[in-house]
């Protein structure tokens, strides 16, 4: 290092830019060809990218990479990559990198020919950057929804115990997300956008869709496409007041619940209220909303509450209606129930 230091001391100050230029030009084009390495880096291990947009705070990193921490940051933009095992989906995930990069190039660089349209994902509580980028990753691929998802990733805390501080964070983000729907909306339009939030996270999500200024209610290109709420932690009453305001700011509206969920138990107990995506019984009817059961299905993990990720039967009905149903044989299906807009998810009988 000192003689490197002796030697650029002794050189032409022209040399040394151009040594500089020379040295920037390799590191960029290093990083651009780290940037394009093959999805598949082992024989059972490939790369999946994820766009994210992120509200966290930064917590160190260089001008093309960066952490993220729990705490509020502002806005920020980039590229997580994840490696995946295709044996084993479920558990084996890792992050590899995250890449920073202006917001506008990341929105044009979702797909705008797709006649499905896109996806901004927003995750539940208990998830820091690194989990949600992995878990992002994981929907991403069993979706098939490559180079159409958008990751939002507010800045929930890591600790399953600390509950009331997401939920102070998630209501801080909200005046965010609808900023950052409207910048995706002028680069997609909005009835191309569908929004799934899962948790903690369908709650701010409803809440965005709510708090609309009333001039926007009326302008076509603020109606988005479809809603999906996933294991929702909402107050179950509350939400019989928002349905209509639902159903005029979106296509469609498609709930999926789960008797089984503990994790919504225990949030029934701290909240004094009953989960939306609990189940069971439902003070409403309405048909123009779609409220799918999942418990006739036996859970795929411990929770029960992050079945978007592990469930065949849920991964399979959310595929078709994203549209990416390799056409192949269904084993589960939607049958009605005696409640209108209730549906059950079952096994396909013969």
């Amino acid at each position: 290092m000192i003689c490197g230091t002796v030697i650029l001391s002794l050189m032409p100050a022209r040399t040394i830019y151009r040594f500089t230029v020379l040295l920037a030009a390799c590191v960029l084009l290093a990083l651009a060809a780290r940037a394009d390495e093959p999805d598949l880096i082992s024989e059972s291990t490939f790369l999946a990218r994820v766009p994210y947009t992120t509200l966290r705070n930064e917590t160190g990193g260089n001008p093309w990479s960066a952490g993220f921490g729990n705490e509020r940051g502002r806005l920020s933009a980039g590229y997580c990559t994840v490696s995946l095992d295709k044996n084993d989906l479920d558990r084996r995930s890792d992050l590899r990198r995250v890449a920073k990069a202006p917001l506008s190039i990341v929105l044009a660089g979702l797909n705008k020919e797709d006649a499905n349209g896109i996806v901004v994902y927003m995750h539940g509580y208990g998830e820091d950057f690194d989990k949600s980028c992995r878990r992002a990753a994981l929907l991403q691929t069993r979706l098939g929804i490559e180079g159409r998802m958008l990751l939002f990733s507010w800045p929930a805390n890591a600790n399953l115990l600390t509950y009331s501080e997401d939920v102070a964070d998630l209501e801080w983000s909200l005046q965010h997300l609808y900023g950052l729907l409207r910048e995706v909306a002028n680069v997609h339009g909005s009835t191309r956008i569908n929004l799934i939030a899962h948790s903690l996270g369908a709650r701010g999500m409803v809440q965005t869709l709510r708090d609309i200024e009333g001039d926007d209610v009326e302008s076509p290109d603020r109606i988005f496409g479809q809603l999906v709420l996933v294991a929702p932690d909402i107050d179950l009453e509350g939400f019989a007041d928002d349905i209509a305001i639902l159903k005029a700011r979106t296509r469609a509206v498609t709930v999926f619940v789960s008797e089984n969920d503990r994790v919504l138990r225990i949030s029934r107990t701290v909240n004094w209220a009953r989960r939306l995506g609990q189940g069971g019984e439902l003070p409403f009817a309405d048909p123009g909303i779609s409220i799918v059961d999942i418990s006739p299905i036996e859970r795929a993990d411990f929770g029960g509450h992050v079945y978007h990720l592990y469930n065949p039967a849920v991964t399979e009905e959310l595929r078709r209606m994203l549209g990416t149903d390799a056409g192949d044989v269904a084993e589960f299906e939607r049958v009605p129930t005696d409640t209108a807009g209730l549906w059950a998810l079952v096994p396909v009988t013969d």
